[in-house]
């Protein structure tokens, strides 16, 4: 085999080597481009450099046509909760120690 061919097939496998990896790298910087903008989307915060904030995801906004203060069904459902867990609590109260609760307040000092 002549010199010449030896040179010329090494230095196809060389430029065929080369420009694999360049498409693997540009398949590469693609996705990870694709990645940047899905989590931009998301509302997580990317710095200049590509970084990804783990710590500094914001919540999505959203508008909501009723108030959210005020008397809410949520509001609502949380007092009635609170007031039967006060109320049980009374009843516990007297049952232990045989006293109502005005009572019991009395002779606590």
């Amino acid at each position: 085999m002549p010199m010449y061919s030896l040179l010329n097939t090494s230095k196809q496998q060389k430029l065929t080597l080369f420009f694999t990896k360049r498409n693997n790298y540009l398949k590469i910087c693609k996705e990870i481009k694709k990645t940047l903008k899905q989590l931009m989307k998301s509302g997580a915060i990317v710095d200049e450099q590509g970084k990804l904030n783990n710590f500094a995801i914001e919540p999505r906004m959203y508008v909501t046509d009723q108030p959210q203060f005020g008397f809410t069904p949520k509001a609502e459902l949380l007092n009635d909760r609170l007031a039967m867990i006060g109320f049980v609590s009374l009843l516990v109260l007297e049952a232990l120690t045989g006293q109502g609760v005005l009572e019991f307040l009395m002779n606590l000092s």
